[in-house]
């Protein structure tokens, strides 16, 4: 993939303010804001024509997930000042702007990537999406404009995340990197990606068992595994995680062992150790604790792949 050149403008020139981004000469421009700084964004001249918003922020309802609404309008700065005033939607925190520098995006475009973001939030269920419809794909937007806004939306995938906007992007998945490896190959038959790890083993005094891998930099608890259900009188690290999984039901009763719990479902987590506490329920190094089957510990594992680094960069 070749390298993109984004340009970052801080408007105000601090980070806590307005940022506009931008990317080559692509004709769409991204703003994203605080709530606090809505009265700034609708100065900038592009918010008094057509674009699509989101609005992001925490999800009241479920610990540690984001809440978006996304939407379109062909006058976006009045539509952002009326949601700001609207009770419903108080929970929003962050304000993204998509917009057209030539300012030629017509209500048929702006609908049309309403529908694919909208559609994009919820395939991938990172954010619990607060829109009640679908969105309204226009039947008639001519095939070469639907060829140019995906084209467009490509664009916007690539900027949201560094703008701190991951609702776009895929879970980690387990058979995603299966696909992407065995498709992954190079004119020397070897993989161009090493995204997917070994199985890493978790055992836990008490009978609980857990496997592993990481995936795209996520390290994600496989389903199937056990966990145990009582903690360790000294255990303080990760424990509301832990509540937020039992609470969305990632974290079920063994119906066959009343000691531990049953991974429900394929768990990504941020750290080996934030998964190792969580199944332990004791401040366990998860660097030293998951383990292969040949007994390298993932922090073995992991330096061999900085060296091999090392050694193609030096190649």
């Amino acid at each position: 993939m070749s390298g993109k050149t984004i340009r970052l403008v801080l408007v105000d020139g601090t980070a806590a303010g307005v940022i506009a981004a931008e990317i080559g000469n692509w004709a769409g421009k991204l703003y994203v804001a605080p709530r606090t700084q809505l009265a700034e964004l609708r100065k900038r001249l592009e918010m008094q024509g057509s674009g699509v918003y989101a609005l992001v922020g925490p999800d009241p309802d479920v610990a540690g997930k984001i809440k978006t609404y996304i939407g379109e309008s062909d006058q976006i700065g009045d539509r952002l000042y009326h949601h700001d005033h609207d009770y419903n939607m108080d929970f929003f925190e962050k304000i993204v702007a998509i917009v057209n520098k030539d300012h030629n995006l017509t209500k048929t475009h702006v609908r049309f990537l309403e529908t694919q973001l909208i559609k994009m939030a919820r395939l991938n269920g990172s954010a619990t999406i607060a829109n009640d419809t679908k969105g309204s794909l226009s039947a008639d937007l001519p095939e070469s404009d639907e060829v140019a806004m995906q084209s467009y939306l490509d664009f916007v995938q690539l900027l949201l995340p560094i703008l701190g906007v991951t609702f776009t992007q895929p879970m980690p998945s387990i058979a995603a990197a299966n696909v992407a490896k065995n498709g992954a190959l190079g004119m020397s038959g070897k993989s161009k990606t090493n995204d997917l790890s070994p199985v890493f083993v978790l055992s836990v005094p008490g009978g609980a068992v857990a496997r592993a891998r990481e995936v795209g930099g996520r390290f994600i608890v496989l389903g199937g595994s056990t966990a145990r259900k009582d903690g360790v009188e000294s255990w303080t690290a990760y424990k509301a995680l832990r509540d937020q999984l039992l609470g969305e039901g990632k974290l079920i009763q063994n119906p066959v062992d009343p000691t531990t719990y049953v991974v429900s479902a394929d768990i990504p987590m941020s750290s080996p150790s934030a998964a190792a506490v969580v199944i332990a329920a004791s401040n366990t190094n998860g660097r030293q604790a998951w383990r292969t089957a040949e007994g390298e510990s993932y922090q073995e594992w992991f330096d061999k792949r900085i060296d091999v680094v090392q050694d193609d960069a030096h190649a």
